[in-house]
């Protein structure tokens, strides 16, 4: 039985005499003006090499921390007393036990930089995923119901918007309390109002687009009738 994407090849007169035909379902994809996502992404992403190496570095990142037990030369909290202040290791004094020197209490700085990527990460990733969630619920809602609801919130993200992030986030710790949870609190609240914004101007152009799409269709009128 030939697949539908064998007959689409038949039917664009490819050959197969590179390999199955298959194979050439990307080609003909492309001949007819289809999108991949992925791979459309990959190939704008790929094409920026700062890009590309930001990922690199981001991966390598996301892997020392994922692995810091196993990495790490030293545990993070153990203390030396024979080894205080410790010199990276190029500077004078400095050693391969300790590339990256101790603090005032003998702790491996190398270890414990690993082991505090973990938490860095884990407070990132936190505090992204409430700002998405929060601020794609608040523009989905501003975006759908207009009126006085769009009015109140876009105001208020103007307003968090106008003031220095750094300011706000300290007013807002001083208000909550410290505290890691707080601090997550208002970096989110920081960077809320760039999600909401965003998703209320993607709920806009899609319903003006479906707007255009049915008047213009009414325009059109409905089809004429098949004549036999």
């Amino acid at each position: 039985m030939t697949s539908p994407t064998a007959s689409l090849i038949h039917a664009s007169g490819i050959s197969d005499e590179h390999g199955p035909l298959e194979h050439c379902y990307l080609d003909i994809c492309y001949a007819a003006g289809c999108r991949i996502p992925l791979r459309e992404f990959w190939n704008y992403f790929s094409a920026n090499h700062g890009a590309v190496i930001g990922l690199i570095i981001v991966v390598v990142v996301l892997l020392v921390a994922l692995f810091a037990p196993v990495l790490a030369p030293h545990a993070p909290n153990i203390t030396n007393n024979a080894v205080f202040l410790k010199p990276p290791v190029w500077q004078a004094g400095g050693s391969w036990t300790y590339p990256l020197g101790t603090d005032a209490i003998g702790r491996d700085i190398l270890s414990r930089l690993m082991h505090g990527a973990r938490l860095s990460l884990a407070i990132g990733l936190a505090v992204v995923t409430l700002s998405v969630v929060v601020g794609t619920v608040l523009g989905l809602l501003s975006g759908f119901f207009r009126g006085v609801f769009e009015i109140a919130v876009m105001r208020l993200m103007d307003i968090i918007l106008t003031l220095p992030s750094l300011l706000l986030a300290i007013v807002i710790v001083a208000i909550l309390g410290p505290g890691l949870m707080n601090a997550m609190l208002a970096v989110a609240v920081v960077v809320l109002p760039h999600y909401v914004r965003i998703t209320r101007a993607a709920v806009i152009a899609e319903t003006s687009a479906r707007l255009r799409d049915r008047c213009a269709h009414e325009r059109r009128g409905p089809p004429a009738a098949d004549v036999q």
